[in-house]
């Protein structure tokens, strides 16, 4: 099983740029692009809370998991909204990664942790990039 955690980069300045207006539309874009992204009927995207969304990806290695955030953030970046606060001026994601080979039912909540960990390496350095962990 593999766990991303997407965060939209710098969306407070987004939304105090834009409007709460604007900032809603966005992540009604973004979580479209992450639906887009995911091909499986098992495959579970959601939103975690303000500006993250979480993916769950039963019976997925690492690998496809890398897979699938690199799918998101070029589906974001087809989006090609503007966002004047970011250092590449469009509207971008950092992705944090996990997987487990044999998850056991215990484990579940370190697999979440290990991927919010990768999520804040990949916002610590530099923001638009994935980062990921196997346990």
């Amino acid at each position: 099983m593999s766990v991303l955690f997407v965060d939209i980069d710098h969306f407070k300045q987004y939304n105090d740029t834009y409007g709460h207006q604007a900032g809603d539309k966005v992540l009604i874009s973004v979580a479209g692009a992450i639906a887009r992204s995911i091909k499986r009927p098992q495959d579970i995207a959601a939103r975690f809370g303000g500006e993250e969304f979480v993916i769950i990806l039963p019976d997925t290695a690492l690998h496809g998991a890398q897979e699938v955030a690199g799918r998101i953030q070029s589906a974001v970046a087809g989006l090609q909204i503007e966002h004047l606060h970011s250092a590449f001026t469009r509207l971008t994601v950092s992705i944090g990664c996990a997987c487990s080979q044999e998850l056991q039912e215990t484990e579940q909540p370190d697999l979440m942790q290990a991927a919010d960990r990768a999520l804040y390496q990949a916002k610590t350095a530099g923001r638009n990039q994935v980062m990921a962990y196997q346990m």
